[in-house]
């Protein structure tokens, strides 16, 4: 893989990642769910949300009074091949 390709791929990875943590800790919810494609699972400690609509529908649903922060750093982004990181 061409180095460039690989750092392109590191960096919208870590983009994602990122962007995951803060559409969740600042409830922007709508947001977060367009980071999933139609047909993904999100696996929450082995409660497996399946398809971008019951990811929808947990989200929105979360308690007010629920809080979470998130840290990211020194992530570790392994390019396998253009499709799979």
């Amino acid at each position: 893989m061409e180095p460039s390709l690989r750092r392109e791929i590191e960096i919208e990875c870590a983009k994602i990642a990122t962007s995951y943590s803060v559409f969740l800790d600042f409830r922007r919810y709508a947001d977060l769910v367009e980071l999933f494609s139609e047909d993904a699972k999100l696996d929450l400690d082995g409660w497996v949300l399946d398809g971008r609509s019951e990811i929808s529908e947990y989200m929105f649903s979360r308690p007010a009074t629920r809080t979470n922060r998130h840290v990211c750093s020194n992530l570790l982004i392994d390019p396998i091949d253009e499709k799979t990181a």
